[in-house]
């Protein structure tokens, strides 16, 4: 079952993702690269490799595992947060879901936002700290559970 961050996003693309696959044993394995969300889940190079290097250990956790999205690998999480906190100055009368400031397609933009509990029509001057940070770790360190 695609999750719901992702459903209706079939076709969206992103160059560079950092993929961190964890079983429910503790094993963990990384892999880099493009990804491409489907109609069913996830698929490109990155997905496909860490499924590739990461099929015996799948088996053994009977395929139930969380994987963790870094949709930003190009930033570390400090200059993700002085580059939002500049766009929130910069920005200010703007929609947070209509102007996205970073390296992603407009609808998976608009998705994570509204995941990270950011209302739609929310201005870039009303994000709180709190909303800021729930939307970084969304970024960066997204969590998504594997069942099957």
């Amino acid at each position: 079952m695609l999750d719901q961050r992702l459903r209706d996003l079939a076709g969206v693309s992103v160059e560079a993702v950092r993929l961190q696959l964890v079983t429910t044993a503790g094993d963990k394995l990384e892999q880099s690269g493009p990804l491409v969300i489907t109609h069913w889940g996830l698929s490109g190079p990155s997905v496909l490799k860490l499924s590739a290097w990461g099929a015996r250990i799948l088996h053994h956790s009977r395929y139930q595992a969380t994987l963790w999205i870094n949709w930003l690998p190009q930033y570390k999480q400090e200059t993700l947060r002085q580059e939002l906190l500049a766009i929130k100055s910069q920005w200010s009368r703007r929609g947070i879901t209509s102007s996205c400031p970073v390296p992603l397609p407009r609808r998976l933009w608009q998705r994570l936002v509204i995941s990270s509990g950011i209302p739609s029509d929310q201005r870039w001057a009303e994000l709180s700290n709190r909303a800021l940070n729930k939307l970084i770790e969304e970024l960066i360190r997204g969590s998504y559970a594997i069942q099957g």
